[in-house]
C-alpha cells in the first residue's frame, strides 16, 4: 500500500511576545498513524490528512494566554505551514452610576486578535486583549444635549498585563445661566452639574440698573425676585436674570411730569425720580407746568433737548431733566393787577377819611 505524502515543516510565530509559554507540538498523520512533532522540523505528512497545533500554548493561565485562531489544517501541499499565536491578557471592565438615572450602555473597544472590536458593557465584562493592544470606554454617555453621564477616570489605555478597570459615571444636567441685558453680573457660569447637587445662583445689578428677578424653566428651576437662591439640580434648567435700566427723571420746581409706558402711567412731582423699565421700552413724557405761573421749556438730555411732549427709548440707564421757567408775562400782569387793586383801595380809604 502506497501513501501519498507531502514534506511539511511546521512553524509558528508570536504576536505580542512573552516568555512564559512552551513552543507548540503538532499532531499529524504519517502512514495513517497519529504522530507528534516539535515545530521547525520537516516531516512527511499524509496528503489531505488533518494536523493540529497545541492551542493554547502550555504556560497559559486564566489571566494570560497564547492562542491561535487557526490551530487546525489539512495537508494539501508540501512546504511550510506557519501559525500565528496572539499573546493576550484578560481585561476586566465594570462601571457604576452616581446620581441615578438610566444611562445609555457604554461601548468598550479593544484590540482582539489584531482587530479593534466593540462590546456593549452590560454589567461587568471580561475580555481577552492583545498584549500591547488598546482599550477604550466611552467617557461621556449622552442621553440628550442637556443630560449626560460622565466618567472622570481614565477610560483609555494599553494592556501589558492582566488589568481590571472600574469606572464611575456621574449623572449630570446642563444648567444654563443667562441675562436679558448686560445690566449686572451673574453666577455661576453655564455648565454641567451633578444630579441632586445644590447650585447657588446669584445676580448683582450694575449702577443705574435694577435686578427684577429670575425667570426659570425646567422642573427644578427657580422663578422669583430673590437675587441669591439655592437650586437643587434634578433636571436640565434655564435661569435668566432680568435687569431693568433706570430712567432718571429730574423735575425742576414749577411743574410735574406725566409718564406712560406699556399700559402703565403716573405723575412725577418736582425732585429726582427713577423709573425702571424693560430694556427697549419707549416712555412717553409730558411736562405739566403750574398754570399761569410757569411755562414748559422741554427736556434736557445728554447731547441735546427734547420738546415738552417727548418719547424716549430706554435701552440703558438714561438721565433726563424737565425744565420749567417763570411765566413773566402772567406774573407781571398779576403784579400790575395787584398794584392797581392796592392803589384803588388806598384811594378809597383817603376819600373816606376826608369825607
Amino acid at each position: 500500500m502506497y501513501y501519498h505524502q507531502f514534506s511539511v515543516t511546521f512553524e509558528y510565530s508570536i504576536q505580542g511576545g512573552g516568555s512564559a509559554y512552551s513552543p507548540p507540538q503538532v499532531s499529524y498523520f504519517s502512514f495513517g498513524v497519529l504522530n507528534k512533532t516539535p515545530t521547525g522540523v520537516s516531516v512527511w505528512v499524509d496528503a489531505l490528512s488533518l494536523f493540529s497545533f497545541t492551542n493554547p500554548l502550555a504556560g497559559s493561565t486564566f489571566k494570560e494566554r497564547w492562542l491561535t485562531l487557526t490551530p487546525n489544517g489539512t495537508a494539501s501541499s508540501a512546504g511550510v505551514v506557519s501559525v500565528l499565536y496572539y499573546h493576550q491578557f484578560l481585561l476586566n471592565v465594570s462601571y457604576s452610576v452616581v446620581g441615578g438615572g438610566m444611562p445609555p450602555t457604554p461601548l468598550l473597544n479593544v484590540t482582539h486578535f489584531g482587530s479593534v472590536v466593540s462590546y456593549p458593557l452590560k454589567g461587568a465584562v471580561s475580555l481577552w486583549v492583545d498584549s500591547g493592544g488598546s482599550y477604550s470606554v466611552q467617557s461621556v454617555l449622552m442621553y440628550s444635549k442637556n443630560e449626560r453621564w460622565i466618567s472622570l477616570e481614565v477610560t483609555t489605555g494599553k494592556v501589558y498585563s492582566p488589568l481590571s478597570v472600574s469606572l464611575v459615571y456621574y449623572h449630570q444636567y446642563f444648567v444654563s445661566i443667562s441675562q436679558n441685558a448686560q445690566g449686572g453680573s451673574v453666577s455661576p457660569t453655564s455648565g454641567w452639574y451633578n444630579a441632586s447637587s445644590s447650585v447657588t445662583i446669584s445676580a448683582t445689578a450694575f449702577k443705574g440698573w435694577q435686578f427684577e428677578g429670575w425667570l426659570g424653566s425646567g422642573a427644578s428651576s427657580y422663578t422669583g425676585n430673590a437675587s441669591t437662591q439655592v437650586v437643587t439640580i434634578t433636571s436640565p434648567i434655564n435661569e435668566e436674570a432680568v435687569f431693568y435700566p433706570g430712567l432718571n427723571v429730574t423735575v425742576q420746581t414749577g411743574g410735574s411730569v406725566e409718564y406712560s409706558f406699556s399700559g402703565k402711567s403716573g405723575s412725577l412731582a418736582s425732585g429726582n425720580h427713577v423709573i425702571y423699565v424693560p430694556p427697549g421700552t419707549t416712555v412717553q413724557l409730558t411736562e405739566k407746568p403750574i398754570p399761569i405761573l410757569f411755562v414748559s421749556r422741554g427736556f434736557e438730555v445728554s447731547g441735546g433737548f427734547l420738546p415738552s411732549n417727548a418719547s424716549v427709548l430706554v435701552d440703558a440707564p438714561l438721565s433726563i431733566k424737565a425744565l420749567f421757567s417763570v411765566n413773566y408775562v402772567s406774573v407781571g400782569a398779576i403784579t400790575l393787577a395787584i398794584a392797581i387793586v392796592i392803589a384803588v383801595v388806598a384811594l378809597l380809604r383817603i376819600r373816606k377819611a376826608q369825607a
